[in-house]
C-alpha cells in the first residue's frame, strides 16, 4: 500500500510545487515524505519518477550533481496571464463565473505561479466591440 501511494504523493508534489523555474531534488522529495511517514529510498524515487513518466506524464530532469525534477506545464505563466485576465474583463460572465474560472486557470500551474494569477482587474465600462476592448 506504501508504494502506491508514495507514488501518489511524488505526483502531488511535482504537480504542486514545480515549474519550469521551480525544481524538486530526490533529497526534498524524500523529506516531504518522511513527513508524511512514507518511507523512501533514492532509488524507489528515481523508478517511481521514471514509471510516472512511462505512465505520460511529462517530468523533466535536470542533470546535475543533485537531479532537479519539475513538470512541463501545458499552459505557459503568461499565457495563463492572459487567460485569467479576459476571464477577469469579461462582461459575459458573473463576476463569480470569473474568479471560478480564475480558480480552475490557478491548478494548471505550480502553486509559486498561481499567486500571479489572482490579481484582481478592474475595468469600468468595458464594451466588446470587434474583438476589442475599449474602456
Amino acid at each position: 500500500m506504501e508504494k502506491k501511494s508514495r507514488i501518489l504523493y511524488i505526483y502531488k508534489m511535482l504537480s504542486e510545487q514545480t515549474d519550469d523555474t521551480h525544481y524538486l531534488t530526490i533529497a526534498q522529495i524524500i523529506e516531504q515524505l518522511k513527513i508524511l511517514e512514507i518511507g523512501a529510498t533514492r532509488k524507489t524515487v528515481s523508478l517511481d519518477i521514471e514509471q510516472l513518466q512511462e505512465f505520460g506524464l511529462d517530468i523533466q530532469c535536470i542533470k546535475s550533481t543533485q537531479n532537479r525534477y519539475f513538470i512541463k506545464r501545458e499552459f505557459s505563466l503568461p499565457e495563463l496571464k492572459m487567460l485569467a485576465d479576459g476571464a477577469g474583463a469579461s462582461r459575459f460572465i458573473t463576476q463569480e463565473q470569473s474568479e471560478e474560472l480564475i480558480q480552475k486557470l490557478t491548478k494548471l500551474t505550480s502553486n509559486h505561479n498561481a499567486r500571479a494569477l489572482s490579481r484582481q482587474i478592474y475595468l469600468s465600462n468595458r464594451i466588446m466591440r470587434t474583438g476589442k476592448f475599449t474602456v
